[in-house]
């Protein structure tokens, strides 16, 4: 992540009631993801699915992402 992006995601994670969301918003897409896990019926569609899987839980860790980009900034 580059500074700049960094900074601009800042408000986003480090406000607690908008991290909260976020991780709500994140709980529930994996939740939905496994069930079209579960019901997909080829395996292109289960390699597209794991992907999405990973990237939403990438976001759990956007805070210390951005966190650190923009202390390594400064």
């Amino acid at each position: 992540m580059t500074p700049e992006v960094a900074r601009k995601v800042l408000p986003l994670v480090n406000v607690k009631q908008n991290n909260e969301r976020l991780e709500h918003y994140v709980d529930w897409r994996v939740s939905y993801l496994h069930q079209q896990l579960e019901q997909c019926a080829t395996a292109e569609e289960m390699k597209l699915l794991q992907g999405q899987l990973k990237e939403v839980r990438r976001l759990l860790t956007l805070k210390d992402e951005a966190n650190s980009a923009a202390k390594d900034a400064h």
